[in-house]
């Protein structure tokens, strides 16, 4: 199963060119930090609450995005969320080729180097298999438009999606308005039998709101 932040990555770049997509360029770092916090949280590591992320146990990732961040956190003992997700892209000089290199080792993306005006070479990413993001464009389409059923992990994706500017592109653009209405039906829990967990409810709106505070404090300095 592909990770939150590798689910991000892939529908950030574009399918031919391997390169990120304009729009997603300045928030995609903070969520994939974000990603990363939440991907822990979903295996029951640490918590996530106004109060900040703390951690609850032990373990490994063996991925060193996520790795860092559980460590940072565990160092800390506590730590305000929004620092967590400027401590990790402190830690990185590109978060997005951490994820992409494994993506790579995967076989879902390949490596290429192409010259730009025939000069300047530049490496970029393209899909070596389109199928892994057909198969997930697909699941945030029915998961947006037809929920029937509680899924916490892609409730985090999609908020994920809509706070690094990537939500439009993965939902037609004639549906962007009900789409965004039915997130927000979701992340408030309004119906009962598409609600996802309370404390989930709460740690996807706090990291992505941390995103959104990241973003700013960042700018400011």
């Amino acid at each position: 199963m592909l990770t939150l932040p590798e689910q991000i990555t892939l529908i950030a770049l574009r399918d031919e060119k391997g390169s990120v997509l304009f729009v997603a360029a300045e928030a995609l770092p903070y969520a994939l930090a974000a990603a990363a916090a939440l991907e822990i949280f979903f295996e029951g590591l640490i918590e996530i609450s106004s109060a900040g992320a703390v951690a609850k146990g032990d373990g490994r990732f063996d991925d060193p995005l996520i790795d860092e961040t559980f460590r940072i956190v565990k160092e800390a003992g506590i730590i305000d969320v929004k620092e967590l997700l400027l401590k990790v892209m402190a830690r990185f000089k590109d978060l997005k080729k951490i994820v992409i290199e494994k993506l790579v080792s995967r076989g879902i993306l390949k490596e290429e180097k192409k010259k730009i005006f025939g000069l300047v070479s530049k490496t970029v990413y393209p899909e070596a298999d389109p199928e892994p993001e057909r198969k997930l464009r697909q699941r945030i389409a029915d998961y947006v438009f037809n929920a029937q059923t509680p899924d916490d992990r892609l409730a985090a994706l999609v908020a994920l999606l809509r706070a690094s500017n990537l939500f439009e592109d993965v939902i037609p653009p004639d549906r962007i308005e009900e789409a965004k209405e039915k997130l927000e039906k979701i992340l408030n829990r309004a119906n009962e039998g598409e609600a996802i967990k309370e404390e989930t409810a709460r740690a996807i709106s706090i990291t992505t709101e941390a995103i959104r505070n990241a973003m700013g404090t960042r700018k400011i300095v």
